[in-house]
């Protein structure tokens, strides 16, 4: 029923020439399959977001599509992905001065520790053999 909800506003939003609404439909979606944990339905969805929010140069909603995206990366276990995704969406957050900069900074350090974690575990296991 969501996804239904978002393809009418995408429909008006394309309507009114409005990318900015249409960039939303696509990152809202992807954040609903996200949830259903439909991760390829997702991904695709959020980097359709980014694409268009890219094309009208609008910052602040490219990062929204890379927040989502990076989340979509985390849960499927690519994490390197995320944390490269998130690592933007800092710098933004941070640019701009945005309320979640120290939220996202401590995500970001939780999944670099996770990285190398196990980046250590695996030069044990090939050390062992």
């Amino acid at each position: 029923e969501a996804i239904a909800q978002y393809e009418k506003w995408m429909f008006l939003m394309r309507g009114l020439g409005n990318d900015g609404g249409v960039a939303d439909a696509w990152r809202m979606m992807g954040r609903t399959f996200l949830i259903q944990k439909r991760f390829d339905d997702a991904v695709a969805c959020c980097q359709t977001s980014q694409s268009i929010a890219e094309r009208s140069r609008d910052e602040l909603r490219t990062g929204g599509a890379r927040y989502v995206l990076a989340d979509c990366y985390e849960s499927m276990g690519r994490l390197e992905e995320a944390a490269q995704l998130l690592e933007r969406v800092v710098e933004m957050d941070r640019k701009y001065q945005l309320p979640k900069l120290e939220e996202n900074t401590k995500r970001l350090n939780a999944l670099r520790e996770r990285l190398s974690a196990d980046a250590s575990r695996q030069a044990r296991k090939e050390l062992h053999g």
